[in-house]
């Protein structure tokens, strides 16, 4: 049987943020574990599955908020075409109506650029993962823009080499995060060798987040979620290495090699303050039993003060990654406004004089999005005024390039915020695109004050004519002759100024 209407829009609103693959995978669980099929799914059904099995693959390749705000928004545009579909005004039987002619879908795009636009489509499916990234935001909105040119039979080949370009640049970020990934999981690697001799079920969580990483490396794509996971987990494990609550010198226990016996740790170290607690417990999610039982507690007031150095540095060097991180993140905003760039510095001064800024990154995180929904409200209020004065350029005025950088710039914008390139570009053309329509029509209002004034000096010769012929006294035949011809020619000049030309020859 045919999907129902809402699978197959949750199909297409999925496979905008997640692989194909993945997608069939996860709806296929998802259903089961609401006992429905495609034929029957209903809303209730999608925002469970969305908040379940979605989400998890979701939070794969996205920080935990944003996979989060994802779901929410999904489950918000599918609740809106739902409700519009029900809605729709209904034909009764009773009463007599008019015929509806029921509503056909345009055909899809056919002939050569229709394959193009296939080929760049299914060069983009591989980049549905990185969703966020306002460079694959763009080139979905390109290929978008392209079917509707291609539907109403535009040339495209301008947007085709733009959008062809703009693949390029979403390839070569892809290959820029490889590389940065590589290095994150040479220094993970090191980091569980260090922590190996500790063992328990914290080094053997890294071990596995380390082996996803080393997976997705191999099959390249990016795995930032187990990356960040990944360094919080090793973190508190060498806090623990360099707090002497393990020494590498005691016995492994018989039963699992390299585990550490809850009561030797315990002897060692007071009970105290608890260790810092990892992710899964910093996410809301239940923390493992045999975890719990190999929690250590640090005093950090009886550490040596060499060991408490050396956890301060620990900490140092995680909230300099974590500030590095978050300039990356937000690299695009500080384009828009560079003097963000102060408080990172201050930032920086504060890890580089050895002093903890964890507190501080917390809050510049917050205010970091509150700025980007800040600075997204103002652009979307700039160009929906540069939209409205597109409209009255003069129509010589070429603009198609303004307003198909505008339907691209916007349809990034209702996600994210948008490449400062390409405002600042849209900026260039409207500021080009009006000069230009000032210009011409300056010029058209300088051709029409050069015809009223021709027009002015032609009435005042003609006016000049007719008096000095009637001062020279000539026979009245031939003066009322004279005059009339003069005058038809004043009047067919008159005629030439209402319409805005000037008639030399009729002068």
């Amino acid at each position: 049987m045919q999907p129902n209407r809402l699978f197959q829009a949750t199909v297409k609103e999925l496979e905008g943020v997640l692989p194909p693959r993945v997608v069939s995978r996860a709806l296929q669980e998802g259903l089961g574990q609401v006992d429905r099929d495609p034929t029957t799914v209903a809303l209730s059904d999608v925002d469970e599955i969305l908040k379940g099995v979605v989400f998890r693959h979701l939070q794969a390749t996205n920080p935990v908020d944003q996979a989060r705000s994802i779901v929410a928004s999904l489950m918000e545009r599918l609740r809106s075409a739902e409700s519009e579909a029900e809605a729709a005004p209904v034909t009764v039987a009773a009463v007599p109506a008019e015929p509806v002619t029921p509503v056909v879908e345009p055909p899809e795009p056919s002939g050569p650029d229709a394959e193009r636009l296939d080929a760049l489509r299914e060069a983009l499916r591989p980049f549905n993962l990185y969703f966020d990234w306002p460079e694959v935001r763009k080139l979905r909105a390109q290929a978008q823009a392209i079917h509707q040119e291609i539907g109403a039979g535009v040339d495209v080949e301008a947007s085709f080499g733009e959008a062809e370009a703009q693949l390029r640049l979403v390839v070569q970020k892809l290959e820029d995060q490889l590389v940065l990934q590589a290095r994150d999981l040479a220094d993970l690697e090191e980091a569980l060798e260090a922590v190996q001799p500790l063992g328990g079920p914290r080094v053997r969580r890294l071990e596995a987040l380390v082996g996803q990483v080393r997976l997705a490396q191999a099959e390249r794509t990016l795995a930032d979620a187990e990356i960040e996971r990944g360094r919080k987990l090793a973190r508190d494990l060498r806090k623990l290495m360099e707090s002497n609550v393990f020494s590498a010198d005691d016995p492994p226990e018989t039963a699992i090699p390299g585990r550490r016996r809850r009561s030797d740790i315990a002897a060692r170290v007071p009970p105290a303050v608890d260790a810092p607690a990892d992710d899964r417990a910093a996410e809301g999610a239940e923390q493992d039993p045999a975890e719990a039982d190999d929690e250590v507690r640090i005093a950090p007031e009886r550490l040596s003060p060499e060991i408490t150095e050396r956890l301060l540095q620990l900490d140092l060097d995680a909230e300099g990654k974590e500030l590095d991180a978050l300039l990356q993140e937000h690299d695009e905003l500080l384009r828009y406004l560079p003097v963000i760039h102060e408080q990172f510095a201050a930032l920086r001064a504060g890890l580089a004089a050895h002093i903890s800024v964890s507190d501080d990154l917390g809050a510049l995180r917050t205010a970091l999005a509150e700025t980007v929904s800040g600075q997204r409200s103002h652009l979307e209020h700039e160009l929906d005024a540069v939209a409205r004065d597109v409209a009255t350029l003069h129509g010589d005025v070429d603009a198609v390039a303004l307003e198909r950088a505008l339907r691209v710039t916007r349809d990034v914008l209702v996600d994210g915020l948008p490449s400062y390139a390409d405002v600042s570009a849209i900026r260039d053309l409207h500021r080009s695109a009006r000069e230009r329509s000032e210009e011409v029509m300056r010029h058209e209002a300088d051709t029409r004050s050069r015809a009223a004034a021709q027009v002015a000096a032609q009435t005042e010769l003609l006016e000049r004519l007719d008096a000095a012929l009637s001062r020279r006294g000539y026979g009245a035949e031939g003066s009322a002759a004279l005059r009339q011809e003069l005058r038809e020619a004043r009047d067919e000049l008159a005629a030439a100024v209402a319409a805005g030309v000037a008639d030399t020859d009729a002068l």
